[in-house]
């Protein structure tokens, strides 16, 4: 019989040690030190299993995932703040072309304002749900309803 048995219910986790650690012997120096750093991580894992029969090892792995508790993040609020502050700036500067693009540059560097702010700013702006997914687009539709705004006043 060669390196491996026939079948997964003979292969037992010793060979499967026995096999990576010739790989390990067998990888040529410094160009594989990852590769070398995961067979040696993979080879202290097999070691600590509590059985040497493979299957029994994949049943224990598969059952701990199962059991394992599914972590969800709480949803992300925007800070509203920041939020009502922009949209009333932005309102404000109604046509005025440079009150309006020192607020955006304003609003451009705010570290404060997150993408979500963000959408939610332009949402309220425009009047229309925000679903770009940059703060790069946010700004570009802003800048469109701006200018779709100034136009109609300077007829």
């Amino acid at each position: 019989m060669g390196l491996w048995p026939r079948s997964s219910s003979d292969l037992t986790l010793s060979d499967m040690v026995q096999a990576l650690e010739r790989l390990k012997e067998a990888m040529p120096g410094a160009a594989t030190k990852n590769p070398k750093l995961g067979v040696s991580k993979t080879i202290e894992f097999l070691k600590k299993a509590d059985s040497d029969n493979f299957e029994a090892f994949i049943s224990q792995l598969e059952e701990k995932k199962a059991a394992a508790p599914v972590r969800k993040r709480a949803p992300a609020t925007p800070k509203l703040d920041v939020v009502d502050e922009y949209v009333r700036l932005l309102k404000a500067a109604d046509t005025r072309n440079t009150e309006f693009e020192s607020i955006l540059a304003k609003l451009k560097s705010d570290r404060k304002v997150r993408l979500l702010e963000l959408k939610h700013i332009t949402a309220a702006y425009t009047g229309a749900t925000a679903t770009a997914k940059s703060k790069a687009k946010l700004f570009d539709v802003i800048e469109q309803v701006f200018d779709q705004r100034w136009k109609l006043a300077h007829r």
